[in-house]
C-alpha cells in the first residue's frame, strides 16, 4: 500500500470519527486518543506485512548470495537487492485478516474515549 493512499485512509478515518467535528472544536486529547487507538489497532496488521516482506526480503538476499550474484559489487547481495521489491502483493494477502475496519476502529474510539472520560470537544 503506498503511502498517499495510508495517509489517505488515516484522513478518512479521523473525517469518519469526526462526523460532529464543525460543531466544536476537538480537545487536544480526543486527537491524541484517536490516533493512539488507530495505531493501536493496526499495530498488528503492520507488523505483520514488515516481517513478511523483510523475511521475503532475506531469502532473496540468501538467493543471490548462493548464485554469487553479489561477489563483484561492494555491499554485495543486500545491496543489489536494497531497493528491489522482492514481494508481490499476493505475498501480503494473508496479513489482511489483521487489517481492522472503519467500524472496528471506530468502535475502539468509542470504546476508549468512554473508559478514559475524554471529552471529545473544547
Amino acid at each position: 500500500m503506498s503511502s498517499y493512499l495510508r495517509v489517505s485512509l488515516v484522513v478518512l478515518f479521523f473525517v469518519f470519527t469526526s462526523v460532529h467535528a464543525t460543531e466544536c472544536e476537538l480537545t487536544n486529547e480526543y486527537k491524541n486518543a484517536r490516533l493512539t487507538t488507530y495505531k493501536e489497532l493496526n499495530s498488528s496488521y503492520k507488523a505483520c506485512r514488515k516481517s513478511t516482506s523483510s523475511a521475503f526480503f532475506w531469502k532473496a538476499v540468501t538467493k543471490c548470495t548462493k548464485e554469487g550474484r553479489g561477489e563483484r559489487i561492494q555491499g554485495g547481495c543486500i545491496h543489489l537487492l536494497e531497493y528491489k521489491n522482492t514481494y508481490t502483493k499476493n505475498d501480503l494477502k494473508h496479513c489482511d485478516i489483521l487489517k481492522p475496519t472503519n467500524q472496528q476502529l471506530a468502535n475502539y474510539l468509542q470504546e476508549f474515549i468512554e473508559n478514559n472520560k475524554i471529552q471529545k470537544c473544547k
